[in-house]
């Protein structure tokens, strides 16, 4: 219990800063040409009447049925993933550091 009461203004400010900054990121992504092109691309498949017992009409289906479980996956573990890495290498140099400053 020590340890989460130990300096908790300054990691959860941290966190809420890391957070907004990756979450404004996230939503610049709206606005890239990539985000137009995903968004044509699912239009073109809804006006693609003609074509509604083929494969490719099935596969959009279930394309679109999917694809907002990636998008939750991809927008969590993406930042997850990295601030992860970040930690462990800051750990990492941390100790090295920390171990060279012991043997002077």
């Amino acid at each position: 219990m020590e340890f989460i009461k130990r300096h908790w203004q300054s990691r959860t400010l941290l966190i809420l800063g890391l957070s907004s900054l990756l979450g404004l990121l996230m939503f610049s992504l709206e606005f890239t040409q990539w985000a137009e092109e995903v968004n044509r691309g699912l239009l073109s498949m809804d006006s693609s009447q003609d074509m509604a017992d083929s494969p490719i009409q099935q596969l959009s289906v279930s394309v679109r049925m999917i694809l907002p479980f990636v998008k939750v996956l991809v927008f969590i573990l993406v930042p997850a993933l990295l601030i992860t890495g970040i930690r462990a290498c800051y750990r990492s140099l941390s100790r090295g550091i920390g171990q060279r400053n012991r043997n002077k």
